[in-house]
């Protein structure tokens, strides 16, 4: 078997029905490794790489490129034709919203061959609604069901994939994570004593808070549909910092009044480095010959 450096491989995790196994043909579900020169292997071991596994799109590269189809093709050139115009099919996972997530649910799609249910796939809302013009509506079937991302999500999906084992008994192979994209998976019930999180306007919060999937963390123990606080931890807040040299001690300036005013007193110097002087008794000095006794107020 032949040895890839790891600096020449990537370790991925499969889509439900994206590989199979290129000799048996059978499908591959699993971590799996891809090489820089475009081939995968079943595990996750660059030491000791597992049997070579195919997309299962790729089985299409060879469709009417072997001799006996070329002379099928020759008996009934107008079949080939229509089939030839149909799209790969790749799988894909619809995303939820952050409309889904107030909702609760949304809707994701499948598709399952006829003739080999066991191969099916997730496929996106795009790929669902133009199925009948791109794919081949006779051989593929397709279906779409309400997924719950709330709290009690195992429960309804299970719930939801019931109703339709009964017509696609292995609809499991594709959703098998009851719970995947459930708010659940958000971070919840977690509490800060302080100096970690902050509002916008910088004032620091103590309290139980949650991380959401696409916000991040906010005020409260979960999420909820009632609107509540965006929250912001230290090192994403712009506080400013000010170096000791910075630091600068305010004067107080005396009030001045009328009589002190009629009796020659002169404002001091607006200049930063000048105080207003001061008598004997700590109070703004009056001026030259305008006397310090109780007869001078």
């Amino acid at each position: 078997m032949a040895y890839f450096p790891k600096s020449t491989i990537t370790i991925l995790e499969t889509n439900p029905g994206e590989f199979i196994y290129e000799k048996s043909r059978k499908a591959y579900k699993g971590k799996y490794i891809k090489t820089s020169t475009g081939q995968y292997y079943a595990g996750d071991n660059p030491l000791r790489l597992g049997p070579p596994i195919i997309k299962n799109a790729s089985i299409n590269l060879s469709f009417g490129r072997t001799a006996n189809t070329h002379k099928y093709h020759i008996l009934n050139n107008s079949h080939y034709n229509k089939l030839k115009k149909y799209k790969p099919l790749n799988a894909s996972k619809t995303l939820p919203t952050e409309k889904d997530y107030e909702r609760g649910y949304y809707t994701r799609y499948y598709v399952v061959r006829k003739n080999k249910d066991s191969f099916m796939f997730e496929i996106s809302k795009e790929t669902f609604d133009n199925f009948q013009k791109d794919h081949d509506f006779i051989l593929y079937e397709i279906g779409s069901l309400t997924w719950s991302i709330t709290e009690d999500a195992e429960k309804i999906n299970q719930m939801n994939l019931e109703k339709i084992r009964k017509t696609v008994p292995q609809i499991e192979n594709i959703f098998n994570t009851l719970d995947e994209f459930s708010i659940i998976h958000q971070q919840s019930n977690l509490y800060t004593e302080g100096k970690e999180l902050y509002y916008e306007d910088a004032t620091e919060y103590i309290g139980y808070y949650h991380i959401h999937l696409e916000e991040g963390p906010m005020v409260g123990r979960k999420h909820t549909k009632q609107p509540h606080a965006k929250l912001y931890f230290r090192e994403d807040m712009d506080f400013p910092t000010i170096e000791p040299s910075q630091q600068v001690t305010s004067i107080t300036e005396p009030t001045i009044t009328e009589e002190m005013l009629e009796m020659g007193y002169e404002p001091p110097s607006e200049s930063p480095e000048s105080t207003p002087p001061t008598g004997g008794n700590g109070k703004p000095s009056l001026g030259p010959g305008s006397g310090a006794g109780p007869s001078g107020y």
